[in-house]
């Protein structure tokens, strides 16, 4: 009897533990994870596509997802991807989301996802259509295979201004009509119904990636423009009434590598340009760089716009007003770029709020 007792007494202890071990476990153990919801999104964004018969296209490199924490991830990178033709005598597609084309016609490309999906239309046209022996189309070419050779290596400060200018005379060179993925330019094509793809082997070369690593060295390293802890630090600060100049002392001298980062930063906009290679236009390694400032008049609340220029070597900016002077005993306070990222960035800038008086 004893034993019996033992025996239920056990029993009902191991039913009371249940529910208690349970509710111990992680909630993925007992309810199914909700599935995370992703966009499929399409490079050139309308979906449609103009190539060439006998070309290939690369499109699990042009279509990416996005995740509900705005996370990008091109479908070149995941497996599990389904691909369709709808008409496979125009063009075919292979399980990496290869399209080839045939002949000339109209296919639609189905891709599939995760329960997501996206349709390319793809019109192919005759061989030659595109005149891709021309001159021109033989230097895009030439120019985006240099590019190509940097897509995968370090950005240093050997090569740094090479990769810099063989992107920009890339545009220069495809005039801008052609971006970097092959594709027309929409706003030069306002009224076309397909983006034309001019140059599908660009690609595979990937001339994008070599403009991101370099975009991405500057911005780590810009001193003005970003929050990457290598930013400016102000000494103090020279001005003197009914001036539109002043100077801004720093605590050290401005670095090569700050002025490259800079004029990459601001790059199309701000910066002191040079022509060259037949009158195309690329960044010149001047050792000086030019970006916006802002100061805030203390008393009225008024923003000023001026410009400072950094110089390697230097420990100090030239600042210069836009149509404004300093008044007498008057105070302003420094502000980064607001359009590139200082001030929103971080508290009042890289400047980090710096007041100074006019004497």
């Amino acid at each position: 009897m004893k034993k019996m007792k033992r025996r239920l007494a056990l029993l009902l202890c191991m039913m009371l533990a249940v529910p208690a071990a349970l509710g111990c476990l992680p909630a993925a153990s007992l309810h199914a994870e909700a599935a995370e919801v992703i966009t499929l999104r399409m490079n050139p964004s309308g979906g449609g596509i103009e190539a060439e018969a006998g070309k290939t296209i690369p499109l699990s490199k042009l279509t990416y997802y996005v995740n509900e924490k705005y996370v990008t991830v091109y479908l070149s990178a995941v497996k599990g991807v389904e691909y369709e033709s709808s008409d496979t005598a125009v063009a075919t597609v292979d399980k990496q989301g290869r399209v080839k084309t045939k002949k000339a016609g109209t296919a639609k490309i189905t891709i599939t996802y995760r329960g997501a999906t996206a349709v390319y239309t793809i019109k192919v046209v005759k061989k030659g259509a595109h005149n891709a022996k021309s001159a021109k189309y033989t230097r895009i070419l030439k120019l985006a295979k240099e590019i190509d050779r940097y897509k995968n290596k370090k950005i240093t400060a050997s090569n740094r201004y090479k990769v810099s200018q063989l992107h920009s005379l890339f545009y220069e060179a495809s005039d801008k009509v052609v971006d970097h993925r092959g594709f027309a330019d929409d706003k030069y094509y306002p009224n076309y119904t397909y983006v034309p793809m001019i140059l599908p082997e660009l690609l595979d070369l990937e001339v994008g990636m070599a403009s991101t690593r370099v975009y991405e060295y500057a911005k780590k390293n810009n001193p003005v423009g970003t929050v990457s802890g290598k930013c400016f630090k102000v000494r103090s600060v020279s001005a003197k009434a009914n001036s539109n100049t002043f100077t801004i002392r720093l605590t050290k001298k401005v670095n090569a590598t700050q002025i490259f980062a800079i004029k990459e930063y601001y790059n199309w906009e701000y910066n002191t340009w040079t022509q060259a290679h037949k009158g195309e236009s690329f960044l010149e390694n001047d050792k000086t760089a030019r970006f916006p400032i802002y100061l805030i008049d203390q008393k009225t609340g008024y923003r000023y716009r001026g410009w400072a220029v950094a110089t390697e070597k230097s420990a100090q900016l030239t600042v210069t007003m836009d149509y404004f002077s300093l008044k007498a005993k008057r105070s302003y306070q420094i502000k980064g770029d607001i359009t590139g990222g200082g001030v929103g960035a971080y508290k009042n800038g890289w400047a980090k709020g710096k007041t100074f008086t006019v004497k």
